[in-house]
């Protein structure tokens, strides 16, 4: 039976498209196809899926195309290809994007079963769309699309069954006449979403790695430093040592710790770090020249490097414009973090490698923590204990920002029946 259903998506935020300069390069009806698919459990039954059917979008306006760093500026929330001739490039379009779902053809498994079920495809439709982003970097807010009528993405996140139990979501408000200092009468949308990625940078890395942003003159000295939130988490709330001093005893003081964990890639996994060189002994070691640490992903057993290449972020951030001056920046534990992809993380380790007087070989094992309860801590947390003399400085006052405009949204309560 053929069955023609038209949705209307509305694009939030910029998608990154590695073929961006193509004509027609947008949201990938494919991406968006198998995220419905696996949603909907249309699993293959012999060598077809259960349910066939055609996705296609048309767009009702025109592509809008800029480079990254036209509009980003300093921001590094997306550093791949940008080089000459093979720029990633943001497309974006202001005008209502039609999804056309036709011919739907079925392998029917039980007689009483319906052809096509309507409602799961649309319930399916709006949970791809809620948990995903697309194109490059989706985690961090590039990609977002929702429907354009109906519920609203925020109060559809809120629904009961939605996310898992004890999931939260977070919303950071963004104004750009509350700024500081406040952009007022706004009237590019490029400048709000450079405010908005600015935000998810600079939070996202006091939650990771902490913010240490050296003087011009002097690279040894910093302008503003910030530790790790999730640093202050493991000490206080697990009672556990941060992997970075781990580290840093092992390879400069060769004394090697118990129960070496890394929490840190929990976040996202890094191939490398590098340690500035050090004159004083502020954070507790003496000098030191600069190093690298190198990581790979191993297996726990063998030590041979596994087939799990990168950890990806399990933070999802969701950008929702409003209008030009305002949109709200959603976010929330990907429900990933539940499925059988990530439990293989249970089973690898990471190895550190450094060449620093000599070659240092160090295994830490993946740190586990409740994601949710890390983010929460994260809202008080967000711009306390910061050494910066200078108040004005631009990072300082993103901080506060995040601060006075960051909240946790209370559950929607269950329908009683």
């Amino acid at each position: 039976m053929a069955c023609s259903l038209t949705y209307v998506l509305k694009q939030h935020s910029p998608l990154i498209h590695y073929q961006g300069y193509q004509s027609g390069a947008f949201l990938s009806d494919a991406a968006l196809k198998a995220a419905i698919d696996d949603k909907m459990g249309n699993e293959l039954i012999g060598s077809r899926k259960k349910t066939i059917y055609s996705l296609y979008s048309e767009l009702t306006g025109q592509i809008i195309r800029r480079e990254y760093k036209q509009v980003m500026d300093r921001n590094t929330l997306y550093f791949g290809d940008q080089g000459k001739d093979t720029k990633s490039l943001f497309v974006f379009t202001k005008e209502p994007i039609k999804l056309c779902i036709s011919d739907y053809r079925s392998v029917k498994t039980n007689p009483k079963e319906e052809v096509f079920n309507e409602s799961l495809f649309e319930e399916s439709l709006k949970y791809a769309l809620a948990m995903n982003n697309f194109g490059k970097r989706g985690t961090k807010g590039f990609g977002s699309f929702w429907l354009k009528d109906g519920i609203c993405l925020e109060d559809y996140l809120r629904k009961p069954g939605v996310l898992p139990e004890g999931f939260s979501v977070f919303k950071l408000k963004v104004n750009l006449s509350r700024m500081n200092p406040p952009i007022i009468n706004n009237t590019d949308c490029w400048t709000l979403y450079q405010q908005c990625y600015d935000l998810i940078d600079t939070y996202y890395k006091r939650l990771k790695s902490g913010i240490n942003f050296p003087e011009r003159n002097d690279p040894r000295r910093s302008i503003i430093y910030a530790k790790s939130l999730l640093q202050g988490y493991v000490s206080n709330k697990l009672g556990s040592t941060w992997d970075k001093k781990h580290l840093k005893d092992y390879i400069l003081n060769e004394t090697t710790p118990s129960n070496l964990k890394m929490y840190r890639f929990m976040l996202g996994f890094a191939q490398g770090h590098e340690y500035r060189r050090k004159t004083h002994s502020a954070h507790g070691y003496g000098e030191h020249g600069n190093f690298n640490i190198n990581f790979k992903i191993v297996h726990k057993e063998s030590l041979r490097e596994s087939d799990i290449m990168r950890i990806p972020s399990p933070i999802n951030f969701k950008i929702v414009q409003k209008n030009l001056n305002e949109a709200d920046i959603l976010f929330f534990v990907n429900p990933c973090v539940q499925s059988e992809e990530y439990e293989r993380l249970r089973y690898v380790d990471i190895a550190a490698h450094a060449q620093y007087k000599g070659n240092k070989d160090l295994l830490l094992a993946l740190g586990d923590f409740d994601l949710n309860d890390f983010l929460r801590y994260s809202i008080d947390k967000i711009d306390s204990d910061i050494i910066c003399p200078n108040p004005g400085f631009f990072l300082k006052k993103r901080l506060e920002y995040i601060r006075n405009n960051l909240v946790e949204l209370p559950k929607t309560e269950k329908k009683v029946l």
